[in-house]
């Protein structure tokens, strides 16, 4: 083997010699701690015979190549002869540089990424059910198809990972962190307790330390949410089971972890949800009547952040009000608007990527987006690449404004956030509002894309260099 050519490729793999804090060796594998994971390049992966198995978690970029002899002369090749940094004293020193560098945006996506194929699959069933209805709906005016119980059953299969999705990034936050997984699902699982999921359905009131437990589960269920309380809980199990004796390990970590997080989360959550119904819908509904071409513009550019942090709910009493006196509502369309931006990032960076898995991961999640289905695309790709998430926050934004400037409205409210389906919500007689709406929706996907492929390039170019 030739080791010059393996280091090459290595360096070529970690985004360039700058890009490297530091090296390790341990038998046959060598780690990298990056200073910028978006800058790796995985293309050399696809068009050399280049063999090591390589793993990356947050900056550390593991190499495994095939014998011990191989790795040492690798290493000694890329400490002596370039500057990169030797870590002496191993795992102490990688931890600390990798904490440095530490991503929420790529932390949240990595707990997302092992959940996306059921999220997929259960979109592909979404888009199979909506084509099937607008088939229904050309041919035939009968909507007796909807109360099949085929229909229901597929439909609630594809409900199914986004109904449990708190049990599932608590699970999968949990592997993550090396914590116990099944502490993990009953923190994400406590919001379906029959007792819980009333409060949380307003069907029955309850005060937690003087604070009233709000009824708004998408922010009891929000990723955020989930992972920061798993992460709360990893970090109890280690600091209990430090301090008490072996015969307790485990059981006082369950223990505590339930008993002080479960009601911490409960109160903190109904706090932040107080101040968002007491002040958030206000400050926006005034916003909107006073400068509504702005105030499209903005939530447009913003609500995919809403969504992630589960307070989007702020926005539906202002839809509902609207459509109730004006017959219309010009806020709705935003949530079409900013999720076609985020299909559109998605697709740049699968025509960016040359990787075979990001490539097809990509495309279906911009295609899912579109149809729908949005979590794939703004979790597992677009947080993954920084350029790609503020490109569709900038997307949904620019095609905010041009659904601000023409009025774009819609009198319908729809089930989800929007999706190619429900396009002819926005036809009205003897107007040219679905028209101002397509180019709206467009404007979004082409902007956020064309930014993202562009930025990208941009830096694939800055890497070479």
């Amino acid at each position: 083997m030739n080791h010059r050519q393996v280091v090459l490729d290595i360096l070529q793999i970690a985004g360039g010699e700058d890009n490297i804090r530091g090296a390790e060796h341990e038998l046959t594998a060598i780690t990298l701690v990056l200073k910028d994971r978006t800058q790796a390049d995985f293309s050399i992966l696809s068009t050399k015979q280049f063999t090591a198995n390589i793993r990356l978690e947050g900056e550390r970029c593991r190499i495994e190549l095939e014998s011990e002899s191989v790795a040492l002369d690798v290493f000694n090749t890329l400490t002596g002869s370039y500057y990169v940094h030797k870590i002496e004293d191993g795992e102490q020193e990688t931890k600390l540089e990798a904490k440095k560098s530490f991503s929420v945006l790529h932390f949240i996506s990595d707990v997302f990424r092992p959940l996306l194929p059921v999220i997929l699959g259960a979109g592909l069933i979404k888009v199979l059910l909506g084509i099937i209805l607008l088939l229904n709906q050309l041919i035939s005016d009968d909507p007796m198809l909807m109360d099949e119980p085929i229909f229901n059953l597929l439909s609630m299969i594809a409900n199914t990972p986004v109904y449990l999705l708190p049990v599932l990034i608590a699970v999968s936050t949990a592997y993550r962190l090396r914590s116990n997984m099944y502490v993990a699902a009953t923190l994400g699982g406590f919001m379906f307790y029959p007792e819980v999921t009333m409060w949380l359905n307003g069907e029955k009131t309850a005060r937690l330390f003087g604070v009233e437990i709000i009824s708004q589960p998408s922010l009891y269920s929000s990723v955020p949410w989930v992972i920061l309380a798993v992460c709360a809980a990893a970090y109890l199990e280690r600091r209990i089971n430090r301090r008490v004796p072996r015969a307790f390990q485990g059981i006082a970590a369950a223990f505590m972890s339930l008993v002080i997080l479960l009601p911490v989360i409960l109160l903190i959550l109904s706090i932040v949800g107080t101040f968002v119904d007491d002040y958030a819908g206000e400050w926006i509904s005034s916003f909107v009547e006073s400068a509504p071409v702005l105030a499209v513009m903005l939530i447009a550019a913003f609500f995919s952040l809403l969504m992630i942090a589960g307070v989007q709910y702020c926005l539906v009493p202002i839809i509902i009000y609207e459509i109730t006196y004006a017959g219309y509502s010009i806020v709705l369309p935003t949530m079409y608007v900013a999720m076609f931006g985020h299909a559109g990032a998605t697709l740049a960076v699968a025509l960016r990527s040359r990787r075979g898995e990001t490539k097809r991961t990509a495309v279906w999640s911009s295609v899912v987006a579109l149809l729908g289905v949005p979590e794939p695309a703004i979790y597992a790709v677009n947080m993954s690449k920084r350029i790609a998430f503020y490109s569709a926050l900038l997307g949904g934004g620019i095609g905010g404004l041009y659904m601000g400037l023409t009025s774009v409205s819609i009198s319908v409210i729809s089930g989800g956030f929007g999706s190619l389906f429900e396009i002819p919500l926005f036809i009205e007689e003897g107007s040219l509002n679905v028209l101002h709406a397509c180019i709206g929706l467009a404007v979004s996907f082409v902007v956020a894309g064309a930014l993202t492929y562009w930025l990208a390039g941009r830096m694939s170019k800055s890497v070479q260099h």
